[in-house]
């Protein structure tokens, strides 16, 4: 039996029924099987904060180990003039402090 990726999907639209999180969906059931794709929540996350780094809430915490975990992410967002809309620069700022590190090392080891 081949290995099964995991891969974090954010969707940087809040909205239910976003086009962003249809489309975020339809790659889940479009993957093939070698790919498990999730989407990892971003609503309950506040605006990044570096002073909350130290001791953080736990949504960062629970968005971190979701992430943590993967073995890759995957952005489905909207463009807003050629740039991220401000919910999705949040979880990538979040999973990027304390763990970039980790991440990085983890997939120059694959």
């Amino acid at each position: 039996m081949s290995q099964v990726y995991s891969v974090s999907v954010l969707v940087g639209s809040l909205r239910k029924e976003s086009i962003n999180r249809k489309v975020a969906r339809a790659l889940a059931e479009l993957a093939p099987a070698s790919l498990k794709l999730g989407i990892v929540e971003i609503g309950e996350l506040a605006l990044y904060n570096e002073d909350i780094d130290t001791d953080p809430p736990a949504a960062y915490k629970a968005f971190r180990d979701k992430v943590r975990a993967s073995d890759a992410v995957l952005f489905v967002t909207p463009s807003t003039t050629a740039r991220c809309p401000g919910c999705s620069r949040t979880p990538s700022t979040s999973a990027r402090a304390r763990m970039g590190r980790a991440c990085s090392a983890r997939s120059r080891g694959r």
